[in-house]
């Protein structure tokens, strides 16, 4: 009900203003059928992109193995259902 209500107003307002640039996504509460533009593609990758060539230290990964590792990972011990490993499975 809510979608249905702020679709309702958000067309009325784009027809009565043209505000495209305010909400360029065609669906409220979706962000379906909207594209970006090439631009936004070639930023985030590259030497535009801040972590791009950041080296990390050998302390850091270290850190982010030891801390998934055995009875630190929140999946250890849990047993999964046929179905669950099916969808885990490529």
């Amino acid at each position: 009900m809510r979608a249905c209500a702020e679709q309702f107003y958000l067309n009325l307002l784009f027809t009565k203003h043209s505000l495209l640039t305010l909400n360029q996504s065609p669906t409220a509460g979706s962000t379906l059928g909207f594209k970006h533009k090439l631009e936004f593609g070639l930023k985030r990758s590259g030497h535009l992109n801040p972590m791009s060539d950041r080296k990390l230290s050998s302390e850091f990964i270290e850190m982010q193995k030891r801390s998934k590792l055995g009875k630190n990972n929140p999946q250890f011990g849990v047993i999964k259902s046929a179905n669950t490993i099916a969808k885990l499975v490529k």
